[in-house]
């Protein structure tokens, strides 16, 4: 809701971004959560490099991510500079083997978030 009024609250970012980054495991969570997550970061102009890697780390390692959440994501790191190397690289072959999972304005977002990365 913050991120959507243009608000920008640095405590409550921060306390929920040490949250999630102290979690043990982010198992629970499901691709649109990653992506919500880092898009709600990245729509209020906050970055949290903690969070952001471990949302990375996490993302790396899931086999499983739909069109939106992966476009999405990429759009909400590359927003915030968060350009892991290791993202890019892991998500690239995904991207390149499934196309037609990904809408027009998915792919716009993937093309703009390689483009920032590089």
């Amino acid at each position: 809701a913050f991120a959507t009024a243009g608000e920008s609250h640095s405590e409550l970012f921060k306390r929920v971004g040490d949250h999630i980054a102290g979690l043990d495991s982010l198992d629970s969570f499901k691709p649109q959560d990653f992506s919500n997550t880092a898009w709600a970061y990245a729509t209020a102009r906050v970055f949290d490099l903690g969070l952001f890697e471990r949302l990375t780390e996490a993302v790396i390692n899931r086999e499983y991510f739909d069109g939106q959440a992966v476009a999405n994501f990429l759009w909400a790191c590359a927003t915030v500079g968060h350009t892991d190397e290791r993202l890019f690289s892991a998500l690239a072959p995904v991207i390149a083997s499934k196309p037609d999972k990904f809408s027009e304005q998915g792919l716009a977002n993937i093309a703009w978030a390689y483009s920032v990365a590089n």
